[in-house]
C-alpha cells in the first residue's frame, strides 16, 4: 500500500500488486537499456511510487548500484553525479530548476528523468545544454504507475504512451488500461481507468496534458481554468514558478482565484496589470503573494496545506 503526494490536499493509499511493482520495474530496465554498468543517483525519497520505482526496484531487477544518500541541494546534486559518476539522475522539477546554468561536470551522465509535476522547457533545455542530456519526462501516478514520456529537448512537444499503455480521450479526460494499475480501480467496458487529468489527442500518437479536471473552479457562476491563468503569469519578468489556487470564500459556496508566485524580483502590480488586460474580471486573482520559494514535499510535489497557509490572512 502506498501514499500519493497529496497534491489535491487529501492523501489516499493505492494498494499495488507484485505484478504492478516488479512489471513497471522491469519494463523500465529494458525499454531505457539499463544494466550492471549504471549507476543510479536520485534526489526523491524512496518511500513515493516514483523513488520506490528508479532508486530500488529498478537498481534491483536491472541489476544496477544505486548511489547512497538523497541529494537537495543543487551543489550536493551536482557533486553526488560527478563523484559517484553516476549514469541516471532520477530527480523533480524544483531540483532542475535549481540546477539550471550549473553543470555536473559528469562525462558518465547518459539518462537524467523527472517526474512528480510537469517540468519547464527552459530547465530542460539548459540542463542539455549544459550537460549534453535532455531530461525524460515520466507521467503517471501512484494508482496508474507509469503512463506515457517526452523529451523537450528532441523537440517532443506532447506527452507519448509507453508501448504497454493504451489510452484513450473521454469527455476531456485521458483514460488508460496498463498493466501497472492498482488492483480494485473502478474501470470501464473496456478495462480503462479514467485519471483526473485533462489532455488533448495530439500527433495521431500522443496527447498534450491541459492541467487537472480539478483546476477548473467555477467563480461567480463563471468556469474558470486555473492553468490558463498560471500560464499567463508565469510568462512575467521575474517569475521563477507559480501556484494558482480557488479558494472557497468565508461563510460561503463561492471561490475565489489565488495566486502565490516564486520570485523575489517579480512585480506584483505589473502581474496584475497583465491579467486585467487577459483575463475577464472574474479570472483575475483576489490574492497574490509574491515568497523566495514555493513549499514543496519530499516527493517534489507542491505542500498545498502551507501554500493555503500562505495565501489565507
Amino acid at each position: 500500500r502506498i501514499f500519493t503526494g497529496g497534491t489535491t490536499g487529501s492523501h489516499l493509499i493505492w494498494p499495488k500488486t507484485v505484478e504492478n511493482i516488479f512489471g513497471e520495474g522491469f519494463f523500465l530496465a529494458r525499454h531505457f537499456g539499463v544494466t550492471e554498468k549504471d549507476r543510479i543517483s536520485a534526489t526523491v525519497p524512496p518511500y513515493h511510487i516514483y523513488g520506490l520505482l528508479f532508486s530500488v526496484i529498478l537498481p534491483l531487477v536491472a541489476p544496477a548500484t544505486v548511489i547512497a544518500g538523497t541529494p537537495s541541494f543543487q551543489e550536493e546534486i551536482a557533486s553526488a553525479v560527478q563523484q559517484q559518476e553516476a549514469t541516471l539522475l532520477v530527480s523533480i522539477p524544483a531540483h532542475y530548476r535549481a540546477l539550471r546554468g550549473l553543470r555536473t561536470g559528469s562525462p558518465s551522465l547518459r539518462l537524467a528523468f523527472s517526474s512528480a509535476g510537469m517540468l519547464d522547457a527552459v530547465d530542460n533545455r539548459a540542463f542539455c545544454r549544459e550537460n549534453g542530456v535532455g531530461i525524460v519526462e515520466v507521467y503517471g501516478s501512484t494508482e496508474t504507475g507509469g503512463i506515457a514520456t517526452r523529451n523537450m529537448s528532441r523537440g517532443e512537444t506532447w506527452f507519448t504512451a509507453i508501448p504497454i499503455v493504451a489510452w484513450k480521450i473521454r469527455d476531456e479526460r485521458i483514460c488508460v488500461r496498463s498493466p501497472f494499475l492498482s488492483p480494485g480501480l473502478v474501470r470501464d467496458g473496456d478495462g480503462f481507468f479514467a485519471c483526473g487529468d485533462r489532455a488533448e489527442a495530439r500527433g495521431g500518437d500522443g496527447f498534450m496534458l491541459l492541467g487537472r479536471m480539478d483546476g477548473v473552479a467555477k467563480v461567480g457562476g463563471k468556469r474558470v481554468d486555473l492553468e490558463e491563468v498560471r500560464a499567463y503569469i508565469k510568462k512575467e519578468p521575474g517569475v521563477m514558478d507559480c501556484v494558482v489556487l480557488a479558494l472557497p470564500e468565508e461563510g460561503g459556496r463561492a471561490n475565489r482565484i489565488a495566486v502565490l508566485v516564486q520570485g523575489m524580483s517579480a512585480d506584483a502590480e505589473a502581474i496584475r496589470k497583465t491579467l486585467g488586460r487577459t483575463l475577464e474580471p472574474y479570472a483575475r486573482p483576489r490574492i497574490l503573494k509574491i515568497v523566495e520559494r514555493i513549499p514543496l514535499q519530499e516527493n517534489g510535489k507542491y505542500d498545498r496545506d502551507a501554500i493555503i497557509r500562505l495565501l489565507t490572512p
